[in-house]
């Protein structure tokens, strides 16, 4: 577990922390001691003091929790009420300080087996910060979790603009306040002062960097952690003849470029040199930079005045002036070595790019050769399959004997489509005989049927040919109904499924399923809903029978006529039915597009 850092007093500790235990907890500890009925003048002693030593290093939570308990026990309080409190202190107190504890509580809250998923994620900042991370930050404790990419990119400029004066409150309570869709981030009142209040509390509290300067101050931070572990622990006895040994060995030179020659002689020309290695990195960088003629003569001059909380060097204008004199010099002396390297090395990266370049042409060209030759055995096994279809079709043509060729291939089509055909002759429907009524008067009809009526005059039934599955459910028992005057027996009834009726919906089905277009929308949904409660695969034949249906095809005839055209659906629409045709109107048009749209499998 790594070690803390310890504090002595209050004042050692960072601004950060002292902002948050002033501003923040001496409200929260005026709440704890009105809820759980703790004396004042006992409260600082027995409770605030353990937790405060626990946040400067001085004692661990455990211990500090301990000194708690005891106290607690004195003011006889019930166990619940106290593992209420601990509860309560842990969340409001050591879990936004988690970043200062780091492992130690971690390690403590999964011990005492305590879930943080639900916690605030609102954390102290008292560490460097770049701006990218600080908006994080921000928008955890305006509690936007949900906000988009766009939002944080735009409170990481504000905070950048206003940290190095190049905004002003007002223009960034605008901001804030304006529209979204003219570039704000669409804040009420409120949350506007609530986020002004929150990065004047961030930039007031912690030292903001640029996402470079920030690695590397992480890179320096990580270099002395590890050099710190390194110095504790056990020490292997045979240490130092290891280091003799290693010092007596020649040590690989390290090839130093014509841009790090000439850093070097500008930092050796720099008689007044910043305090620290943090600072003294960065006056490098900013060397550097001028002699890449990255940055010009007075965009050097401004971040050698710039305030070292925003990546600057804080020099005075008399200091900053006498070093960019410095390093100017330099830059005119060294430029020309520094520009001939880097026309080198650009030279070198633009060979490497073209043959990245050429190494990727051969690629998609042996690529493209494979995929040729793919297609090219494809096209032949289709065209041997081809050719022995057509050889099998010739043979079964010249079995047929006595039959035309084209009436055997006709033959041959019918039996792949319906299977073997059965012959079946049709009966002559049974009518009934027609009696006059006696009722009113009229006389009994006993009149015969003429001789032409006999037998064998009468026209003969066509012979017609089913698939045995048509003749079979003819033989079904039907129903009889009465058609006019005539009794007519019918085969057995058709059944239509739910599918069966999406895969038929016609322009006029449609219409018949309610009295609106949404009302007939709303059926078919109801017909899915009820496919999909049988099963997930009956929804999905339920949706392609309803996209295979003939209003389906009559819709996509008129988007497709609309592309070609170039003009609206519903101007296509209205130009049919203008010209009398039956077709979808706008009302219907609006509907389908909706349902096809929600429609997904």
């Amino acid at each position: 577990m790594a070690k803390r850092d310890v504090y002595s007093n209050f004042i050692e500790m960072p601004k950060g922390i002292q902002g948050f235990l002033l501003k923040e907890i001496e409200d929260y500890y005026d709440k704890i001691i009105a809820d759980y009925q703790i004396p004042s003048d006992k409260f600082f002693d027995n409770l605030d003091a353990p937790v405060l030593d626990a946040i400067m290093g001085i004692s661990t939570i455990k211990d500090s929790l301990h000194k708690i308990h005891f106290f607690l026990s004195s003011l006889q309080m019930e166990e619940k009420r106290e593992i209420e409190l601990f509860y309560d202190l842990l969340k409001n107190i050591f879990w936004p300080l988690r970043e200062l504890f780091g492992d130690e509580l971690m390690v403590f809250l999964r011990d005492q087996e305590i879930d943080t998923a639900d916690w605030p994620r609102r954390k102290i900042l008292f560490k460097p910060v770049s701006f990218t991370g600080a908006a994080s930050e921000l928008v955890n404790h305006l509690g936007l979790h949900s906000a988009g990419r766009q939002m944080h990119d735009k409170l990481r400029d504000i905070l950048k603009d206003l940290s190095q004066g190049k905004t002003v409150e007002d223009e960034v309570r605008e901001l804030m306040t304006r529209s979204t869709d003219l570039g704000g981030l669409g804040f009420d009142q409120a949350m506007a002062d609530k986020a002004l209040a929150e990065i004047k509390n961030i930039t007031s509290n912690i030292e903001l960097m640029d996402e470079e300067d920030y690695r590397e101050y992480l890179a320096g931070h990580l270099a002395r952690t590890l050099n710190l572990d390194n110095q504790v622990g056990f020490e292997d006895p045979d240490d130092d003849q290891i280091k003799t040994l290693k010092a007596g060995l020649p040590s690989k030179p390290k090839e130093q470029t014509e841009l790090d020659k000439a850093v070097d002689y500008t930092w050796s020309q720099i008689e007044k040199k910043p305090d620290g290695q943090y600072l003294q990195k960065r006056l490098q960088n900013v060397i550097s930079s001028r002699l890449r003629d990255v940055r010009n003569a007075m965009e050097l001059k401004g971040l050698l005045q710039r305030d070292t909380k925003v990546g600057g060097l804080g020099l005075t204008r008399e200091e900053a002036e006498a070093m960019a004199a410095v390093i100017e010099k330099a830059y005119q002396e060294t430029r020309a070595t520094v520009e001939q390297e880097e026309r080198k090395k650009f030279e070198v990266q633009l060979s490497e790019q073209k043959r990245k370049i050429e190494d990727r042409r051969q690629q998609e060209s042996e690529e493209h050769a494979r995929w040729y030759q793919e297609k090219i055995q494809k096209k032949q096994v289709q065209e041997t399959e081809q050719r022995q279809f057509a050889q099998a079709v010739k043979k079964e043509l010249k079995s047929q004997a006595g039959i035309h060729p084209l009436d055997g291939k006709d033959a041959a089509l019918e039996r792949s489509k319906y299977g073997q055909l059965v012959t079946v002759t049709p009966a002559a429907p049974a009518v009934e005989k027609l009696e006059r009524p006696t009722g009113l008067g009229f006389a009994k009809d006993n009149r015969q049927p003429p001789p032409s009526a006999s037998a064998s005059s009468q026209v003969q039934a066509p012979v017609i040919k089913v698939s045995a599955a048509t003749a079979e459910l003819k033989q079904r028992p039907g129903i009889v109904r009465v058609d006019g005057v005539q009794t007519v027996r019918v085969g057995a009834p058709k059944l239509h499924g739910l599918i069966d009726e999406l895969r038929g919906m016609s322009l006029s089905g449609f219409r018949r399923l309610g009295k609106e277009p949404k009302d007939s929308v709303n059926r078919i949904n109801q017909y899915l809903s009820t496919l999909n409660e049988e099963s997930f695969s009956q929804k999905v034949h339920g949706i392609k029978a309803w996209q295979s249906s003939p209003l389906m095809r009559a819709y996509l005839d008129l988007v497709t006529e609309s592309f070609k055209q170039g003009k609206p659906l519903a101007a296509i629409a209205e130009a049919k039915r203008v010209a009398g045709e039956n077709t979808l109107t706008k009302d219907e048009l609006e509907v389908l597009i909706n349902l096809n749209n929600s429609m997904h499998f």
